[in-house]
């Protein structure tokens, strides 16, 4: 009988070699890498069917031409056997390790490590343990070596020194790295932040700069992230400073005085208090045709006071409007007031507060309380409610309670949540002690004396930098300022 014979298919054989830089030490180049592969293919009897190679690329991530045309190809089954010659060439990342593996496994590729004084077979179990192993020394070795580039750029930091080869707009390097000024572009930056202080917005500053034809550092036009970059970045205030991307803001390393100032400290921490006063809402993004708008609060809903402009006989008139009035879940009842009548209020209470003859706990607030420990009444009056509730679900949910028992206790115990939450949110959060009065006082004062000379852009300006709201209602059918909080 004729012995049957089975057709050997010829195994493709693909090679990888990688170098993290053109300087390697003799038996580690491309050429050696590639040299020993070649041979271990033709000892084997295998068919070669490309090189994949990526010289001077770090082995910390896959994102590298050369592995990633490999992995394309692999998937597309254009190879049976893969030989590398040490793990670290095809990467240094456990995760992208586990990644590569579980891929070579599911399509069934061989992979040969050739490097080691025994050579290391995926298709073994002992050869796969080996791996994994050796892929975890392999991360441990490239985070050390992350926590040694940290450290080096600590210490330069520390020094004053900069690392970033990218010289910030309004600045070329010069040697190591120093900043060197660009007078033209220094212009531009200086302009940026006048025009933040202004009230203008970082739309506005980069459509303006764009339709003048300013283009940014590398020539592309100006957008609102690149412009909040340059706004906060304390460069420009002549220091050097340098932080891990994951480190708090309190582990910057700062150097003053290292190069050329473009803005002073002040200006730079005036519009960083602009930002903040806008991400926490204190201060309105809107048009500045309304100084009040936003500023000003409803003593009855809480809401704010937005602008509302209105034509009688070809005059233009200002005034102010609840924002809850006209809403279907509660429909304020509180009255619109001009920006006239608002102007009146805060100058006599301006005159209040800076009268000397006064003493100055008299006039801290229109409500006469203790607001810290009013707030603490509130605060605690809530937790109280929190925990009442707890403890009815609880007793309901172990049949102690009825469901109509329940409900009832809970609908009476919202309405008075409502109610001390509406008490927090109109309470003054802030008093102002004697020892800042004279600094209030001369700021309001010059609020008072310079209003008719202002445009509506510095007096809202003014207004949004001296006060976190201002709280006005009726008493009686007359317009009052019942409470407001200063932005000390």
């Amino acid at each position: 009988m004729a012995k049957e014979h089975k057709l050997i298919k010829e195994i493709r054989a693909a090679v990888y070699t990688r170098v993290s830089s053109d300087r390697q030490i003799e038996g580690f180049s491309l050429e050696a890498q590639e040299d020993l592969l070649m041979q271990e293919i033709g000892k084997r009897g295998w068919v070669f069917h490309e090189l994949y190679t990526d010289p001077g690329e770090s082995g910390g991530n896959l994102d590298r031409p050369g592995v990633q045309k490999l992995i394309k190809d692999m998937k597309d089954h254009k190879f049976d056997a893969l030989i590398i010659h040490k793990l670290d060439r095809l990467t240094r990342n456990m995760g992208d390790l586990y990644f590569l593996i579980d891929l070579i496994n599911k399509l069934d590729i061989r992979l040969i490590i050739n490097g080691y004084s025994e050579q290391i077979d995926t298709k073994s179990t002992m050869g796969k343990i080996f791996i994994y192993m050796t892929g975890i020394f392999a991360e441990i070795y490239l985070d050390n070596l992350r926590e040694e580039i940290y450290k080096g750029l600590s210490k330069r930091a520390a020094k004053g020194l900069r690392s970033n080869p990218n010289a910030p707009y309004g600045y070329e390097n010069g040697d190591n790295l120093k900043l060197i000024l660009k007078e033209e572009e220094a212009t531009v930056v200086r302009q940026m932040y006048a025009w933040r202080i202004e009230g203008w917005g970082r739309n506005k500053i980069a459509r303006n700069l764009n339709s003048r034809g300013i283009t940014s550092k590398t020539g592309v036009q100006w957008s609102e992230k690149m412009i909040d970059s340059v706004l906060g970045n304390l460069t420009y205030t002549g220091a050097a400073h340098w932080k891990k991307a994951d480190d708090p803001e309190e582990k910057r390393i700062i150097v003053r005085d290292m190069h050329e100032a473009i803005v002073d400290i002040e200006t730079f921490e005036q519009v960083q208090k602009i930002k903040e006063r806008v991400r926490d809402g204190f201060m309105s993004t809107s048009p500045y045709d309304f100084p009040f708008s936003t500023i000003v609060k409803c003593a009855i809903c809480g809401r704010s006071y937005n602008g509302k402009m209105s034509k009688y006989k070809e005059t233009i008139y200002h005034g102010y409007r609840c924002n809850g009035k006209g809403r279907a879940s509660m429909n304020c009842e509180a009255s619109e007031i001009t920006e006239s009548k608002l102007v009146k209020l805060l100058m006599a209470r301006i005159d209040v507060i800076s009268d000397a003859s006064l003493d100055v706990d008299k006039v801290i607030e229109p409500t006469k309380i203790d607001v810290e420990k009013e707030r603490k009444r509130i605060t605690k009056k809530m937790a109280d409610s929190k925990e009442r509730r707890m403890k009815w679900a609880k007793a309901m949910g172990d049949n102690k309670m009825s469901y109509d028992e329940y409900s009832m206790l809970i609908d009476g115990d919202q309405a008075q949540l409502a109610q001390l939450q509406k008490e927090l949110d109109q309470l003054p959060e802030k008093n102002v002690s004697k020892g800042n009065r004279k600094e209030i006082v001369d700021r309001l004062l010059h609020i008072r004396n310079e209003w008719d000379n202002m445009s509506n852009v510095e007096r809202k300006r003014s207004l949004a930098m001296m006060f976190n709201r201002i709280v006005i209602g009726k008493i009686n059918n007359v317009w009052k300022i019942l409470a407001y909080e200063l932005n000390e």
